[in-house]
């Protein structure tokens, strides 16, 4: 059965994860080659795009750009208990900054989670708030905790329906968090198709989902934030909480 592997720095989870309608086959060596035929009947029928010619390189040598730069300031790190995955500064008022993460990352509940803003500055969260119906969470951190220059190094995330609803199988998107300090290379499998055991919608990328990812952002090429990432399976296929999803699950916090 197909798994996605729940990437977070110090623990590691395997949720079994199976796309409707991609169908699921042991991995044993007896059963290999009628889960080749079944895979390529689906995508015969149109189910998933044939993606079998293209290859992920293990590392893409880059220089970070100035769009890489301005993604980083809007990263955070998010700590829950022993839990170790990453954000994304979505708004900001006055008052404080808006973060949207994985849900799971925030699994362990100790009472205290704890953010880690993009001038290495440590803050707890003021509160958190996890969405009902996907692997989504928000979280608040009060600016009066914060430094004047510590704000200044933080930017909300660039955000564009426009560019959201236009994407395409194959495009070029990157993913941004955990601790390397790069972006990743993927691109889109599916804009919107339901993945069983997040029981939602999401974004499907193909790319190399590295450790402490889980919460951080896919971003297109200009740095438009695309949504969080939830995780990957073993064959690299990336599940992401869409940007429509966390637009409608934003209207519910201000419209409780």
């Amino acid at each position: 059965m197909r798994k996605f592997l729940i990437s977070m720095t110090g623990m590691s989870f395997i949720m079994s994860c199976t796309l409707l309608l991609t169908g699921c086959g042991a991995k044993q060596q007896d059963a290999a080659t009628a889960e080749e035929t079944e895979s390529a009947s689906y995508i015969e029928e149109g189910i998933l795009p044939d993606i079998t010619e293209f290859e992920i390189p293990e590392e893409i040598p880059q220089k970070l750009t100035e769009t890489d730069l301005r993604v980083f300031q809007s990263l955070v790190g998010v700590r829950a208990g022993d839990l170790q995955g990453s954000g994304v500064i979505y708004d900001e008022n006055e008052e404080s900054m808006l973060i949207v993460t994985a849900g799971h990352v925030l699994e362990h509940d100790t009472g205290e989670f704890l953010v880690t803003l993009p001038d290495e500055t440590v803050v707890a969260a003021s509160g958190i708030v996890k969405a009902e119906n996907c692997d989504l969470a928000f979280l608040w951190v009060d600016k009066a905790d914060l430094t004047e220059s510590t704000w200044e190094s933080c930017l909300v995330a660039d955000t564009d329906r426009n560019a959201f609803d236009a994407l395409e199988v194959y495009e070029d998107v990157w993913m941004y968090g955990g601790t390397s300090g790069r972006p990743v290379y993927a691109f889109v499998v599916e804009p919107w198709i339901y993945v069983e055991d997040f029981t939602q919608y999401m974004l499907l990328l193909q790319g190399l989902m590295e450790p402490g990812m889980s919460g951080g952002g896919a971003f297109t090429e200009d740095g438009v934030f695309l949504g969080v990432l939830c995780g990957a399976d073993e064959e690299g296929k990336v599940a992401v909480v869409p940007y429509s999803i966390i637009e409608s699950e934003r209207a519910g916090l201000d419209n409780p």
